[in-house]
């Protein structure tokens, strides 16, 4: 789970974390992201489109372009879905 906002990462850990069978990890921004999906190679990264340092999209394009393996889901209170399905897309140029 990568989000800036403390709470908003507390939150969706907790739902998360309801199926026994996961293991859930938590960065702040793209950046920390980036390195925690390089140690320890998840299977999927829940990340925030709008952060500092490095944004989600951002962060998606470096795991698609270096083959790091994860699915990467982009949510964001800030975009309409319509604008993320855009942003998203442009990842995958």
């Amino acid at each position: 789970m990568v989000d800036d906002q403390p709470l908003v990462r507390q939150t969706l850990r907790s739902l998360l974390a309801e199926q026994s069978h996961w293991k859930v990890f938590e960065a702040e921004n793209g950046k920390v992201a980036l390195d925690r999906i390089r140690e320890l190679n998840p299977d999927v990264a829940v990340m925030d489109i709008v952060m500092p340092e490095m944004n989600g999209i951002e962060a998606a394009y470096e795991i698609h372009h270096h083959a790091l393996g994860a699915k990467v889901i982009l949510i964001s209170s800030y975009y309409t879905p319509q604008e993320a399905d855009v942003l998203a897309r442009m990842c995958h140029r």
